[in-house]
């Protein structure tokens, strides 16, 4: 509490005014985080926003991360802690979000494989975020990173949707075909 009223620039009992210990400042520094991430990120996973390509929606996610990092006090480490220890709530939105978004431009991917690649794309964004938090300066260069990973996820994924609908497409006409 010490080191952060020395770094505030303000006394110690001025910090013990408003939080009555550790616990409390860190937990009002989370709420604060993430009341900021879902209004942010809230504008992803619209109706609005999927008028645009998957690189656009992917782009502003990158785009509005890289912004909360730089500006949010303490961004780095609440990011890591939520990113390592998440709320249950919160995980669900963002795995219902990001089906949604998968569904949206690679849509016709059987339920199962959609749950697996909702998986799959959520674990990889949380390691490129943890990269991104962790590399201090370069984390322009990470976030760049991410930006290509998480393209090139979707688009595969959309490929693998555009086989499997015209699989599924001509599977009906051989089964009329063989009666």
């Amino acid at each position: 509490m010490e080191a952060i009223a020395q770094r505030a620039g303000v006394s110690i009992g001025s910090v013990y005014r408003f939080f009555r210990d550790k616990h409390s400042l860190t937990r009002t520094l989370s709420d604060r985080w993430q009341v900021r991430c879902r209004e942010m990120f809230a504008q992803l996973y619209t109706p609005e926003s999927f008028e645009r390509d998957a690189d656009a929606v992917i782009d502003d996610f990158i785009n509005w991360l890289g912004q909360l990092l730089s500006e949010f006090a303490g961004a780095r480490a609440l990011l890591s802690a939520a990113l390592v220890a998440p709320e249950h709530s919160d995980t669900e939105v963002w795995t219902r979000e990001v089906e949604g978004f998968i569904d949206h431009y690679a849509p016709g991917l059987p339920r199962a494989r959609r749950r697996v690649a909702t998986q799959t794309y959520q674990s990889v964004t949380s390691a490129l975020m943890v990269a991104a938090v962790n590399a201090g300066p370069e984390m322009d260069r990470y976030l760049g990173e991410a930006r290509s990973v998480l393209g090139g996820y979707i688009h595969e994924l959309t490929r693998e949707a555009a086989e499997l609908s015209g699989r599924r497409l001509r599977h009906p006409s051989s089964a009329v075909r063989r009666n």
